[in-house]
């Protein structure tokens, strides 16, 4: 596993198979964007609703082989209808699993399993189990042929990936039920499953980055990260630097602050998990709709820079965990009391807060 690329899983949620375009799309959608950095624009996005299914997961791939890039979701794929827009037409190809209004889909990607230059498919789900991919049946198939599914390996309450992509495709699984890290090469002429890891270090999220960089794929969980020793062979160090609770997919690593040092990013419910090494700073910034449970701002680690920002809810703003550096929160305005739980050992100087 070399170099860094990682997929991120996006939701599906899409209602009909007609795509709108911009002129009829502004009744529902703010039609022009906000501000970019330093004064620059942003470009527009608009939503377009495809389908009407709750699959979690998605891929791309050019289905009929027209040059444009298709969408995969659950069972269906929707024709790009190309560079004059119109109808994206929904077509089955396989079939999934489904539990009330739940489509037993949490990842779909793209790779081709029995290498014969046509890319299959890869997917799991949390309401059932396994890891499964679809057979590309390839161009002499007829139309409407569904897709062979062949089963990969035992995983229960599979809740999404992350892809490693050094010219031979690994994807990295994690769960829910905490039963141990997964991660699959597709480099052999079979799928070769390996286990990294145990219930304290598996959770709710995953990711992979190069963190010590020494060109070889970690992997990023709640808990922390494995390194990378000789993942062919099995041969991984643990290193428990942070713990995020319940994280996203992916969990990502870049350098935000350009200190050379990798930072954390993931969506976890709040506005903030700070779990890198280096110095991460707020400034002039409003705080609004985190959890309640949870500080808008939670460090475990590294360095934090707070200084006049707003939190505008009465419930926890900060917390700084006992591996975190240095910090300083100077000049905000709390509503409410300030609520800054302070674990840190270190520096840290806290002052010069007024209430809203």
């Amino acid at each position: 596993m070399k170099n860094y690329i990682a997929l991120a899983l996006i939701a599906l949620t899409i209602t009909t198979a007609h795509a709108h375009d911009p002129s009829h799309a502004t009744g529902f959608r703010k039609p022009t964007p906000g501000p970019g950095p330093n004064g620059t624009s942003n470009p527009t996005f608009l939503v377009h609703r495809l389908g009407n299914d709750h699959a979690e997961g998605i891929t791309t791939l050019d289905m009929n082989g027209d040059g444009f890039p298709d969408i995969l979701s659950g069972a269906y794929w929707y024709e790009n209808p190309g560079a004059q827009g119109g109808d994206w037409k929904q077509h089955q190809f396989r079939t999934v699993g489904i539990h009330d209004e739940f489509v037993s889909d949490c990842g779909e990607w793209t790779i081709d399993v029995n290498h014969d230059g046509f890319p299959d498919l890869v997917t799991t789900g949390w309401i059932s189990n396994g890891i499964w991919w679809y057979e590309n049946p390839g161009k002499s198939a007829a139309p409407g042929t569904l897709w062979q599914k062949h089963f990969i390996t035992d995983s229960y309450d599979t809740e999404g990936g992350a892809i490693d992509g050094d010219g031979h495709p690994d994807l990295v699984f994690a769960h829910y039920n905490h039963s141990g890290i997964l991660w699959i090469s597709f480099a052999g002429a079979k799928p070769e499953i390996h286990h990294v890891g145990g219930k304290e270090q598996d959770g709710h999220g995953i990711g992979i980055a190069d963190i010590d960089g020494d060109g070889k794929t970690d992997i990023l969980t709640p808990y922390g990260w494995f390194q990378n020793i000789d993942a062919a062979h099995d041969k991984w160090q643990w290193h428990p630097d942070w713990h995020l609770g319940d994280a996203g997919f992916p969990i990502l690593a870049y350098d935000v602050n350009h200190d050379g040092k990798m930072d954390i990013i993931c969506p976890c419910n709040q506005i903030a998990k700070i779990a890198g090494r280096g110095t991460v700073g707020f400034r002039d910034c409003t705080f609004v709709a985190w959890r309640k449970d949870r500080a808008a701002i939670q460090a475990t680690a590294g360095s934090v820079l707070v200084s006049g920002c707003e939190f505008r809810q009465n419930q926890p703003h900060i917390s700084l965990g006992d591996r975190v550096d240095r910090a300083v929160i100077t000049g905000n305005l709390f509503t409410g009391p300030a609520q800054i739980q302070n674990s840190a050992t270190k520096d840290v100087q806290i002052g010069l807060n007024a209430a809203l």
